[in-house]
């Protein structure tokens, strides 16, 4: 009776494998035919987004503002492209960290989901001038090491927001430009 069953089941269970292992190589012809789109352009993840939003909230980040009334611009002391629209010279802080004690390691003072590790985190601040990160908003680009790795940094998210090319929440800021023609009325039907 064993021998039978036995036999029945086996069958059954090697029939059912060779269903599955067909499906599977049909599957994967599918999936190496179909196209994936390659991507172009580099997109911020939404923790950067986040981080950078709770960053700039607290006061960690803030822009380099010359005045052209100062004594350094007199002087020379500050860089010339700090006019420029296009420039931006960012002053950073890293976050602060404490010691947990539950987990035997030092965490950031930002909410969890902006976290990021000690070395990536490190990679933010490493080598950064006096004067502070200087972020290209046209050519979306900086120095810093995070940017070199990951192609976008919490530093380019800042100064697109404080150049009003993004909105608090990471989207495209657009706006109307479109004016009112002279010697045309407004027509509002009641």
């Amino acid at each position: 009776y064993n021998a039978v069953l036995k036999r029945d089941v086996t069958a059954h269970c090697k029939l059912y494998m060779g269903v599955l292992l067909g499906r599977l190589v049909d599957w994967c012809r599918l999936e190496s035919a179909r196209a994936v789109p390659f991507a172009m352009a580099t997109v911020a993840d939404f923790r950067l987004q986040r981080r950078s939003r709770e960053m700039e909230r607290q006061g960690l980040q803030s822009e380099l503002v010359v005045s052209r009334h100062s004594v350094a611009f007199m002087i020379g002391e500050t860089p010339i492209e700090a006019m420029s629209p296009d420039v931006v010279y960012g002053r950073y802080v890293a976050a602060n960290r404490s010691y947990n004690e539950d987990l035997h390691r030092w965490n950031e003072d930002l909410p969890v989901s902006e976290q990021l590790g000690l070395n990536t985190a490190r990679m933010e601040m490493m080598d950064i001038p006096s004067t502070g990160w200087k972020v290209d908003v046209r050519l979306m680009a900086c120095p810093c090491r995070f940017f070199k790795k990951f192609a976008c940094c919490t530093h380019i998210l800042f100064a697109q927001s404080t150049r009003g090319h993004i909105d608090l929440f990471g989207r495209e800021r657009l706006v109307r430009c479109a004016t009112k023609k002279p010697g045309r009325l407004l027509l509002v039907k009641a």
